[in-house]
């Protein structure tokens, strides 16, 4: 009888094993974690790298980090802390009341460390406003010369709406003073277009039978976008004096199945189990009324709070959207110009060609004001297309690796002439370049 059990045990133990070692070198089981984590750099196998021992810190970290099933053992870690101490493995994520959660640099706003730690005073913070408010007016001057009009959108963050969910401890020191509603005032006195979410989400918090926001989100609720839209295209009717379409609700959805950012904090808790979701509305709406057979050009230039108007029929209201996400990465209508701002050579044709330029910000970019935009629009606007030709190698490479077909044939093209991945890139982006000139030289 104890034999039979030992051999029970071994086949398990060794099954179980077999099954981690396969797991760990095939992943044929797609597991995931939600978050982001810094890729483990690869260290090539040589002497030197044996002697210092950074060749054995990659491979033990490399181990850890492809370990069969380490998801789910994660997973597993998280809940029973979570669900035994109360604790959440993610530092960035603070539990209010009533299973509320909130992101750690929200509520460091909330009570004024970020503000702290960016100005001296709060003359000194007024005074850098004012100056940020007239550096835009100035902007506005020259591209009013080219037809563009500007429209700020000032983003509600889930600590200004519920400040009564937040942990004792952050609600007795909430800050007073907020630089978000300085901007406001300054934006309403110099009579640049608005539009104050803050004030509209407040009101909302109040009247509505639904939350705004989600228990385990950090962004405006998925149902209250059919309104953000709306609201946002009456404003730019109103700014541009022209037609814009409207949004018509087609079906309420109600249900607990959370779509977008509706629950990106509880996927980054990385919990096994879900938590209890109430039931809230998942909206699908259209657009009507669309009579303008032209269409506004768009550029915004924001954080993340546009992603959800990216994902709807908001996008289709503009003949081309240029989204510049924090004035870095470019997401636009037209996948050429995908890509980084930085290195982006026709900045000047995107800012002069578009009918609007739209701000959209919570409180924690006002310290890095519209993310540097004013400079990069007065540079490109002073410089026209007048590109170095670093700025065009290093566009045209992201355009490569944007490309996944494209980017993958580089790659056979580097194993085949025994190149690294980044000089068969520059190859690549050099013969693009001299082509696409010699094709322009011929046009002409």
């Amino acid at each position: 009888m104890k034999n039979k059990c030992f051999k029970l045990l071994f086949i398990i133990f060794s099954s179980l094993t077999i099954l981690i070692l396969v797991q760990g070198f095939t992943h044929i089981i797609p597991l995931r974690l939600e978050g982001y984590a810094p890729e483990n750099s690869k260290v090539e196998f040589n002497f030197q790298n044996l002697k210092d021992g950074s060749y054995q810190k990659f491979l033990e970290q490399y181990s850890k980090e492809n370990c069969g099933f380490r998801e789910i053992f994660i997973r597993c870690y998280n809940q029973a802390l979570y669900s035994i101490f109360h604790k959440i493995s993610n530092n960035n994520i603070i539990e209010g009341k009533n299973q509320e959660f909130f992101l750690r640099m929200y509520t460091e706003e909330a009570t004024g460390k970020n503000f702290r730690e960016n100005f001296s005073s709060i003359d000194s913070a007024q005074s850098i406003a004012e100056k940020n408010i007239e550096k835009t007016l100035v902007l506005m001057d020259s591209l009013r010369q080219n037809g563009t009009q500007v429209l700020m959108v000032f983003a509600p963050a889930k600590t200004d709406i519920y400040p009564e969910l937040l942990p004792e401890d952050i609600q007795k020191n909430i800050a007073k003073f907020s630089i978000r509603d300085y901007y406001i005032q300054l934006a309403r006195q110099n009579q640049i277009p608005y539009i104050d979410f803050v004030s509209i989400f407040k009101k909302m918090a109040k009247e509505s039978p639904y939350p705004v926001y989600t228990k385990g989100g950090t962004h405006w609720a998925q149902h209250t976008i059919p309104y953000v839209a709306d609201t946002i295209l009456r404003k730019i009717e109103d700014v541009l004096q022209r037609e814009m379409p409207q949004i018509a609700y087609v079906d309420s959805n109600i249900c607990t199945h959370y779509t977008g950012a509706d629950n990106e904090l509880e996927d980054q808790m990385n919990l096994l189990f879900p938590l209890r979701k109430q039931a809230l509305p998942n909206p699908i709406f259209e657009l009507k009324g669309t009579k303008s057979k032209t269409k506004p050009k768009l550029l915004v230039v924001g954080d993340s709070y546009f992603v959800a108007l990216q994902n709807s029929c908001f996008w289709d209201c503009f003949s081309q959207v240029d989204y510049w996400k924090y004035n870095r990465e470019i997401y636009s209508s037209n996948p050429s110009y995908n890509g980084e701002v930085q290195f982006f050579p026709d900045k000047y044709t995107v800012i002069s060609q578009a009918d609007l330029v739209l701000f959209i910000f919570t409180t924690i970019s006002a310290y890095n004001y519209l993310y540097g935009f004013c400079e990069t629009a007065f540079q490109a606007l002073q410089n026209r297309n007048t590109n170095s030709s670093e700025e065009q190698i290093q566009y045209t490479i992201q355009r490569i690796k944007n490309d996944p077909k494209w980017f993958k044939n580089v790659k056979e093209q580097a194993k085949e002439k025994n190149k690294s991945t980044e000089e068969m890139l520059l190859e690549n982006a050099l013969y693009v370049l001299s082509t696409e000139k010699s094709s322009s030289t011929n046009n002409q």
